[in-house]
């Protein structure tokens, strides 16, 4: 039986420090599900992400998601948690960077 691998992000906004690893993941598993609680990579950037669409939660469609979803941080954590333990045998959690900008 073939491993199940995921891989979880906290948030798709920009490719930076944190999107670098999750690239790196994603060469070594490009068949892993991905899971971010938000999505807002324009189309024409999401080579680093081997063109995957993310699972994302219900975050993405809150008033203000794309700006303000560091505003949702407590749901966040529950989310992450919760994705971590659906019927997967390999998670990999990306580490949330709580730092403004």
């Amino acid at each position: 039986m073939p491993t199940k691998v995921a891989i979880i992000h906290d948030w798709l906004v920009t490719y930076a420090g944190a999107e670098k690893v999750l690239e790196q993941l994603l060469k070594i598993y490009p068949d892993a599900d991905l899971f971010s609680l938000v999505d807002f990579i324009d189309e024409d950037q999401r080579d680093f992400i081997l063109n995957k669409q993310a699972t994302t939660s219900f975050i993405q469609k809150l008033p203000f998601a794309r700006k303000k979803y560091r505003s949702y941080l407590l749901l966040c954590r529950w989310l992450l948690s919760n994705w971590m333990y659906q019927s997967t045998i390999l998670s990999f959690l990306v580490p949330m960077q709580l730092r403004r900008e």
